[in-house]
């Protein structure tokens, strides 16, 4: 695995939370009482923000710094999430917790063998009919051209491959953004992949 991120995540450290969590809030997947898991929380920017909008939030994160640097930002913002410090592969919940999950960049940065557990663990946590909303890099990155093998980069058919017998895909949509001046990065955007699924009945 290799980091597109050098200089500790630079391009992911805003306070505002990610278009695509506000596009979610608009279309009325997050209601007040709603519980949402945050599976690779870093600085809290979504985790604090849906805080705000009243959803009872659980962030996790591997990264001792950035929960620190969550939690500071939360005080500040008089929010409470619960920040813990835990593997994407093994969560440490009840089955059926949570109503929503965020997975933004979080298991693409595994393994494949990774990733098909933190899978498996998203789909015991989930409620059934609960929404699962997914960022990772897709396959149209330029970096993949240099890195073809590397399980970081997924396309659709990728995606329904992992997530196909517990998920259904609701909606897709390819973005595309310039990066930060501090990753350093040889390359002139990043591309990924924003897809909203829905928890099989179970």
């Amino acid at each position: 695995m290799f980091d597109l991120f050098r200089k500790s995540n630079a391009g992911w450290r805003g306070n505002e939370p990610t278009k695509f969590v506000i596009d979610c809030f608009e279309k009325g997947y997050f209601k007040p009482g709603i519980k949402v898991l945050d599976i690779g929380s870093g600085f809290g920017r979504n985790s604090n923000w849906l805080a705000l909008k009243g959803a009872i939030v659980t962030a996790i994160n591997i990264n001792r710094s950035e929960i620190r640097d969550a939690k500071i930002n939360a005080k500040k913002l008089g929010v409470n999430v619960n920040y813990l410090r835990v593997d994407a592969t093994r969560l440490p919940f009840e089955d059926k917790t949570f109503d929503i999950a965020l997975d933004l960049g979080c298991s693409h940065m595994l393994s494949e063998e990774g990733q098909v557990k933190a899978e498996t663990e998203v789909a015991r946590i989930l409620k059934s009919g609960g929404h699962l909303i997914y960022f990772g890099f897709s396959k149209s990155h330029p970096a993949y051209k240099t890195k073809p093998e590397s399980p970081q980069f997924r396309n659709l058919e990728d995606v329904i491959k992992i997530y196909g017998n517990h998920f259904q895909i609701l909606s897709t949509e390819e973005t595309s953004w310039k990066p930060d001046p501090a990753e350093k990065s040889n390359f002139t955007k990043h591309v990924g992949l924003n897809i909203v699924m829905q928890r099989k009945i179970n």
